[in-house]
C-alpha cells in the first residue's frame, strides 16, 4: 500500500489528482450507504440514477473550474475542452435543473420524508467528499507538499491516538468506537502539531538553505 502510494506520488500532480479522484468516488459510495433502504428503493424509481446524478453533476461543475484555473492551456490546445468551458456555466446549470426536476418527479406519496432526508444526506455527502476531494487537487497544483503534508499529519496522529490510547487510554470517547479513548485522542492531537512544527522549521531552514 505504501510502495503503491509513494509510486502514484512520484508519477505526478495528474495521477495525485487521479488517486484523490478515486477516494472522492470510494467515499462518496460509503456515505451514499450509510442512509440507504434497499427494501424502500425498490418501491421508489430512479433512486440511486438521482444519486449519482447528483454526484456527476457537481463533480462537472468542480472539474470545469479545476481546468479553467490549474489547466487553461488545455482549452487552447483542444477545440472540444475549449468549447466545453465556454459553455460550463449553461451546461452546469442546466444539469442543476435536470437533477432537482427529477428527484421532484420521482416524490411518491408515503415515502416523501425518506426521501428528501436521502437528498438531504447526498448533497451533504457532496459538500463534504467532492468538496474537499477538488480542494484538494488545486492545492496538488501548487506543490505535492500540500497532499503529502495533510496524509502524513492523518499517519502521525493515527499512530500516535493509537500508542496514547494503548498504554494509557482508561475514559471513552465516544460510544461508537468503544476502544478509542480521550487520552488517546489528546495524544493524537499534540502529537501532530509537534510533527507539524518540526516540519515546518525543517522546511523553512531548507528554503533559507537554498536561498543562501
Amino acid at each position: 500500500m505504501i510502495l503503491t502510494f509513494g509510486l502514484i506520488l512520484s508519477a505526478g500532480q495528474f495521477y495525485t489528482v487521479l488517486l484523490i479522484q478515486f477516494l472522492n468516488i470510494t467515499i462518496f459510495i460509503e456515505l451514499n450507504n450509510i442512509k440507504r433502504y434497499e427494501e424502500k428503493e425498490v418501491k421508489i424509481p430512479m433512486t440511486k440514477f438521482i444519486n449519482w446524478f447528483l454526484f456527476f453533476t457537481y463533480n462537472y461543475y468542480l472539474f470545469g473550474k479545476f481546468i479553467q484555473i490549474k489547466l487553461p492551456y488545455l482549452g487552447i490546445k483542444y477545440s472540444f475542452i475549449g468549447k466545453m468551458l465556454f459553455y460550463h456555466p449553461f451546461i452546469s446549470f442546466s444539469l442543476v435543473v435536470i437533477a432537482f426536476l427529477t428527484f421532484v418527479i420521482s416524490l411518491k406519496q408515503g415515502f416523501l420524508k425518506y426521501q428528501f432526508r436521502l437528498f438531504g444526506w447526498i448533497v451533504i455527502s457532496l459538500l463534504i467528499c467532492s468538496s474537499a476531494a477538488w480542494l484538494m487537487s488545486f492545492n496538488v497544483y501548487e506543490g505535492l507538499i500540500y497532499f503529502l503534508l495533510p496524509a502524513m499529519l492523518i499517519v502521525i496522529n493515527d499512530i500516535f491516538a493509537y500508542l496514547f490510547g494503548y498504554f494509557f487510554g482508561k475514559h471513552q470517547l465516544i460510544a461508537l468506537s468503544p476502544k478509542k479513548t480521550w487520552e488517546g485522542y489528546i495524544g493524537g492531537a499534540i502529537s501532530t502539531c509537534i510533527f507539524s512544527i518540526i516540519v515546518n522549521l525543517v522546511l523553512c531552514s531548507s528554503r533559507k538553505l537554498f536561498k543562501a
